[in-house]
């Protein structure tokens, strides 16, 4: 059996340890809860979805005066554009930041610093206000933060880290059989180019050799290689 032979018969090994792993309770548990916070994701983005746009707008305007944010405002408010799940869950309770920035928001909003269709400020200042001054994402926060705190959990237990070890070694594996396929494959394409160039120097040579040879003769002359 050759080395990379072997490495396969390694690879196939690991892949049927993975399949083992995955009917296991934790890693459908885990599988589950990935799900569930997808589908809070959507939730939260849905229920920011009239903000989205005009925080986009004020991330232009938090260096200015009157509008400027501290640094943990600051990024958090990139985190609400960027991830706005990992950005609630990871607020406190009440979500005070998202509270902060808003309330900057509308500031600006009221101040006509940012430009928005008549329709599209009105259903921002009904959501903004439904956030700042009511409960609208209150529930939401403890449903996500709920999921978030079950998935680490379940990540630090035993049978999720091997699992993961096990793929992170068995991708390091079949990354390091790709580049070696792709060598040998490149070195089979050079001795492929150089076989066929000695092949039609050899048949050049062979038909020169060939009408010289008839041309001397006054025969026409067939030269067989064996």
């Amino acid at each position: 059996m050759s080395k990379v032979q072997g490495w396969l018969a390694t690879v196939d090994g690991w892949k049927q340890k993975i399949q083992a792993l995955q009917t296991t309770d934790e890693v459908v548990a885990l599988a589950q809860l990935n799900s569930v916070i997808e589908e809070l994701t959507k939730t939260v983005k849905h229920e920011l979805r009239h903000v989205q746009k005009p925080l986009l707008k004020f991330q232009t305007l938090i260096n200015s005066p009157g509008y400027s944010l501290f640094p943990d405002a600051a990024s958090k408010l990139d985190e609400y554009l960027t991830n706005p799940f990992n950005a609630l869950v990871t607020e406190k309770e009440g979500y005070p930041l998202l509270k902060t920035i808003l309330q900057k928001m509308n500031i600006a909003l009221d101040n006509k610093k940012m430009k928005l269709k008549s329709s599209r400020l009105r259903k921002a200042k009904d959501q903004l206000d439904s956030v700042v001054n009511k409960t609208a994402l209150l529930s939401l926060q403890k449903s996500c933060q709920e999921v978030f705190n079950k998935k680490y959990e379940l990540s630090a237990s035993g049978t999720i880290s091997k699992f993961r070890d096990i793929r992170t070694e068995l991708q390091d594996r079949l990354n390091d059989l790709q580049r070696r396929k792709s060598i040998i494959e490149a070195r089979d394409s050079m001795y492929e180019k150089q076989h066929k160039d000695a092949s039609k120097r050899v048949d050049d040579q062979k038909s020169s050799l060939e009408k010289t040879v008839s041309e001397l003769s006054n025969k026409k002359v067939q030269i067989l290689l064996e």
